[in-house]
């Protein structure tokens, strides 16, 4: 369907199927703006057959609401005519149904992996299918190779191989007669063309690749999100513990802010190529059990599966930053990382450091925490009156008791002395791949050095 209304200072423009269009300023014909429009009631599909339905038109420009809250019944005469013809429904209607779970990240979509891994036959007894995505000799029973496939980051599927097997899992879905959950969090955050384009512009770029990819579906988009104070402190402690962060979280987790943790913005983008979502609160999850809770919004009853436990251990704020200071001086991968935590002479170097910050938090203070909170205020809000208009708010307010003592970060005599054992921690783990008198040269170099260090040594906590 196409719907003209005359925009303020401009001129008219188009409302596609998808609810969404653009449309250029009289005054410059170069400024590109964006024009969001969403359904009141989130299960009219078809407005057509709904002349009372209203609909909400939010004008934005650079990521500043212009107009909201314009709300037009579609049986006002707006020149509204049916784009879609009866074919095309027809054909939408034959297409297996796809519930396409991106994340967000931390909101326990691991566990959510993890549960369907394991349940792979029970769910699809119960009407869902949770398809095995080969990526050459390995299963990827996370989807991970799918959504890596058409982004910039290395990937062990080409695009047409992830095409190619979407295909395969659609075809199968239609002869079996049922939906398919695919859930892969990365979706949330990838682009494509990154080096040549700026991040919406390669944000989008890639959710159009990825959409198209789909085609052979009926997508429905499954969000999840959570609020960004804890969003963000979770995330920089995963990847700490993962693959090590080159900043400090204040730094961290201001880079994040306008991108992975700008929730209105990433659904507005993804809104442009998905005309169904489903959003939904990780605080809610958690509190009516996040498993079933979740597979409650998808149709799907499992609370009489056994449910994972613990799928990984956090690491604390203290951990998070020897390990980010281990992987600045060290090119090996993130498990390497994670066991020279636990080595013994690194144990007892950083030992008092630990100690001194044990139930510390990242966040310098509360009001630093309420002032991250309020750069998200308008794009919360925008969330909330499209996607939960049933809500008078959608997160709980920052606790104002919280009384945890701020993380103070290491001196630099620790910081110099965990960096000079780097060299004899990557010497260790080569040991059990050298032939014996190559490895009894390296221990007598590793304990003179050691004995070096222990003796100048002196742990701090900052």
């Amino acid at each position: 369907m196409t719907i003209a209304l005359a925009a303020p200072s401009a001129g008219p423009f188009d409302l596609d199927f998808r609810l969404n269009a653009s449309w250029h300023s009289d005054e410059d014909q170069t400024t590109r703006q964006t024009l969001r429009v969403f359904c009141r009631d989130q299960r009219i599909r078809n407005c057509q057959e709904h002349p009372g339905t209203c609909i909400e038109v939010v004008f934005i420009h650079e990521n500043q609401t212009i107009c909201q809250n314009t709300w037009l019944p579609l049986s006002c005469s707006h020149g509204l005519r049916k784009r879609s013809s009866t074919s095309s429904h027809r054909e939408l209607r034959m297409k297996p149904k796809l519930f396409l779970h991106a994340g967000t990240h931390k909101t326990g979509t691991t566990a959510i992996q993890t549960f369907c891994t394991r349940n792979r036959k029970e769910l699809a007894q119960r009407g869902l299918l949770y398809p095995k995505v080969k990526t050459g000799k390995q299963l990827d029973d996370r989807h991970l190779s799918l959504a890596h496939a058409f982004s910039d980051a290395p990937a062990k599927l080409t695009a047409p191989a992830a095409q190619t097997a979407l295909a395969d899992i659609a075809r199968d879905a239609k002869r079996r007669g049922k939906p398919v959950l695919i859930s892969a969090e990365p979706i949330w955050r990838h682009t494509y063309g990154i080096a040549n384009s700026l991040w919406d512009g390669a944000r989008d770029a890639y959710i159009s690749r990825l959409a198209e990819a789909l085609t052979p579906f009926d997508v429905t988009l499954v969000l999840v999100f959570r609020r960004p104070d804890n969003f963000a402190k979770s995330l920089f402690l995963e990847n700490s513990s993962r693959g090590g962060v080159k900043s400090d979280f204040k730094t961290y987790r201001e880079n994040i802010k306008s991108r992975s943790a700008d929730y209105w913005t990433n659904h507005c983008l993804l809104a442009r190529h998905f005309s169904k979502i489903k959003c939904l609160l990780y605080e809610d999850l958690s509190n009516e059990g996040l498993i079933t809770s979740f597979f409650r919004h998808l149709g799907i009853d499992v609370s009489d599966l056994e449910l994972p436990g613990i799928v990984r251990e956090s690491i604390n704020p203290a951990e998070a930053v020897l390990l980010n200071i281990l992987k600045g001086a060290s090119n090996r991968g993130s498990s390497r990382m994670n066991s020279w935590l636990e080595n013994a002479q690194v144990r007892s170097l950083v030992e008092e450091y630990l100690d001194n910050n044990r139930g510390c938090d990242l966040w310098e203070s509360q009001n630093a925490r309420a002032e991250y909170l309020k750069q998200f205020d308008a794009g919360i809000e925008q969330l909330r009156s499209v996607c939960f208009a049933g809500r008078a708010q959608l997160f709980d307010p920052l606790c104002t008791n919280d009384t945890k003592s701020a993380l103070s970060y290491p001196d630099s005599n620790l910081v110099e002395n965990l960096t000079a054992l780097v060299p004899l921690l990557e010497q260790a783990d080569a040991l059990e791949r050298r032939p014996k008198s190559s490895k009894e040269v390296l221990r007598a170099k590793a304990n003179e050095l050691w004995r070096s260090i222990k003796a100048t040594s002196r742990t701090g906590g900052g």
